[in-house]
This record gives C-alpha cells, structure tokens and sequence, in this order.
C-alpha cells in the first residue's frame, strides 16, 4: 500500500491527517485537476492534500476517515415545474413557492443574501414546518445521549439483577431480618438493630438446634414474646426455632403454647 505524503496509517488501519494547524485552509488549498480523492469508496475530485472538502474535514478534525453519505437527491420535475410558474407567474411582487408550489407575495418568503432575488425559494410557513420536522443538532446530541443514559441504566439494571442471582442465597438471612423489622415497625414502631455477629452467637449459645424441642435443628428465629403482642425487635427477644415450633407456637407467649401442646397432647 502507498502511503500518502500527508496522510498517516494508524495501528486500527485507518488514515489519519496530522494537526490543522500544518496545512492551509481548504477553501486556499491547490486544486488537484483531474485527480480523485483517494478517501474510501469517494470518487469525487481531489481539492485539498489528495482528497475532496468531505474528507478533508475529517482529516482535519482528527477523525479516522468514513464513507461520506451522500445527500437525499433533490426532485429533479419539482424544480422544474417551479422554474416554469416562477416564469409564467412570478412578479415584482409575487412568487412561487418551490414547495407547495403557491403563489405568495413576497412578504412570506424570508431573506437570503446569496438568492438573485435576495430571498429563499420556500416560503416562510414551508420554511418552519422543515424546522419543525428536522431535528436540530442540539436535538440529535440530546437524544444521543437520552439513548446512552437509558442503555446505561439497562446495563445497570442487569448487572444487579445478575449479581442478585448470584448471591441470593447470602441475602436471605439479611432479607429475613429486614421483613421482621419491617413487621415490627408496622406494630409498635420499636425496632432495634440487630448486628449478623449477635444472630451467630445466639446460634452457637444453643449448639444449632432449636430453644424449645432441644432436638431439631433451628431454621427460623422466633420472637419468644410476639410482636402482635408488644414484643420488640431486639437480640433479647429472639430464639433459633425449628419450623413445627415456630408453625404450632405462632402468636402465643412461651408459656401459653407449652399449656396448649399439653392440652392437644392429652
């Protein structure tokens, strides 16, 4: 591959121009006759270091050289039409709208110094409804980056959701202990923090079996006086249970589930 004298080949194998400040500006640079610019799939004619306006800028701006998009073509029989009733019908005082194809005075048409009439060809109401159906560049950048803030918050969503899945079953005893908080606060309002290390104590005190039976293993904490009952949320008020305790003993105080198992036993 040639490589061109202004142009550099970076390591991702795109052409790439040195700093703007080097070179001329692009409108007093040489024009290449007969040239082409040698930008990717760009047949148009050279005009600045090798390569047409288009490309230039990118090369100018730093930006690794792309296929420029030409423009939607303009209706050919439209224009035509236009130029013909602007003839027939145009005056020093009216003329024809290139887009509704209207005659208008020439009130409705906004100014523009470059027309040999020193107004647009479109007429103002023409004009503001392109405006309105055309974003603006503020417009395409803010929707830009509505659609990386929302993609951002998606690939925020699933990575929790992901490290949830992962670690569901290390949050369940945090769970457990918030729903019994939350159950608590809902009662009296008194509620008091527990610490994980109090829970492996209390665990440990009664070797992993449960306070009542003194034969299964725990599963759950119980309240030993229930919150429907004015109990608290609080280490001193909790015991590792099994669940047939925990099920039979339900809203009742220590005492009155040991004279209802006595009596259910008889």
């Amino acid at each position: 591959m040639t490589i061109r004298k202004f142009a550099q080949l970076d390591v991702l194998g795109t052409w790439r121009m040195p700093a703007l400040s080097r070179y001329p500006d692009a409108m007093s640079a040489k024009i290449y006759h007969g040239q082409k610019c040698y930008g990717p799939q760009c047949d148009r004619p050279a005009q600045c270091k090798d390569m047409c306006l288009g490309h230039y800028q990118q090369a100018a701006a730093g930006k690794p050289l792309s296929v420029i998009v030409p423009r939607k073509p303009k209706d050919q029989g439209k224009i035509a039409a236009w130029r013909i009733l602007q003839q027939e019908l145009g005056s020093e005082t009216h003329k024809v709208c290139i887009d509704c194809l209207k005659l208008l005075p020439k009130e409705e048409f906004y100014y523009r110094d470059d027309s040999f009439d020193g107004l647009r060809n479109d007429c103002a109401s023409c004009s503001i409804s392109r405006m309105r159906d055309t974003p603006s560049k503020l417009a395409r950048q803010a929707s830009s980056r509505e659609r990386e803030v929302i993609q951002d918050l998606v690939d925020y969503s699933r990575s929790r959701a992901d490290w949830y899945q992962k670690n569901k079953e290390r949050l369940r005893p945090f769970h457990a202990e918030a729903e019994r908080r939350r159950r608590v606060r809902k009662r009296s309002g008194d509620v008091r923090i527990i610490q994980p290390r109090d829970i492996d104590h209390l665990i440990c005190l009664y070797r992993g079996i449960c306070a009542y039976c003194k034969s299964a293993p725990w599963d759950a904490l119980d309240h030993v006086i229930p919150v429907v009952r004015g109990g608290r949320q609080s280490i001193g008020n909790l015991l590792p249970v099994c669940t047939s305790c925990n099920q039979s003993k339900h809203d009742k105080t220590v005492m009155e589930w040991r004279i209802w198992r006595l009596r259910h036993a008889a």
